[in-house]
């Protein structure tokens, strides 16, 4: 099955003006925005279960609540950290979310914490999200074959022609080897990429075969 994810329109977390987004208001955004199987968990919720305003994990179980099949954390400023603060802060938050849902597979992406790979391989998730910058090398040395590795084309890519996509398409996917892996990109579509240049990343992994030695 097809499972989809999206954002949900949070409000910042202005220092000035605290956010305010309760249980019940996440409720009615599930219900009225998320008519398919996923959720993405912002950066604003991560923070929300850091600062502690309301239990962590709580939106997760909401989205379960409303049908959701998989969660996936997208945590797209954690390279902004320094790793002591990250381990500080961040990872025991993540903890907190994927302890709370262990119905569903989640996946945790953390965006720039390749110095995390180790702490984030230790947390209840299934699936690790990779950026473009972590080779799948480093990753699988520092994770194991304990969970699956999703990613990591760099999505600037997607502006070159099809032949240089299918080229580094390859490239990746050869990167990754026959472990456990889903293919994607190391992070999200940009606007403007032109939709048939979308597409030519997603026949070339469809067409893709690994060849055993």
């Amino acid at each position: 099955a097809v499972v989809m994810t999206a954002h949900l329109l949070l409000p910042a977390l202005d220092p000035e003006r605290p956010a305010t987004l309760s249980p019940a208001v996440l409720t009615e955004l599930l219900r009225g925005e998320l008519g398919f199987g996923g959720l993405v968990v912002t950066d604003a919720l991560v923070m929300e279960a850091i600062t502690g305003r309301w239990g962590a994990g709580e939106a997760a179980v909401l989205a379960l609540e409303a049908g959701a099949d998989l969660v996936q954390v997208f945590d797209s400023w954690a390279g902004a950290l320094s790793p002591a603060l990250y381990r500080q802060y961040a990872i025991p938050a993540l903890k907190k979310i994927t302890e709370a849902i262990p119905e569903v597979p989640v996946t945790l992406f953390s965006k720039g914490a390749w110095f995390a790979l180790n702490d984030l391989a230790q947390l209840p998730c299934r699936v690790i999200g990779l950026d473009w910058h972590i080779p799948p090398s480093f990753a699988r040395e520092h994770v194991g074959n304990r969970k699956v590795l999703q990613g990591n084309l760099d999505p600037a890519v997607l502006y070159g022609s099809t032949d240089e996509i299918r080229r580094s398409t390859i490239e990746m996917l050869h990167a990754f080897g026959s472990g456990r892996h889903i293919a994607n990109l190391g992070h999200g579509v940009y606007p403007d990429i032109h939709p048939d240049h979308l597409r030519c990343f997603i026949d070339t992994v469809q067409s893709y075969q690994h060849h055993k030695p």
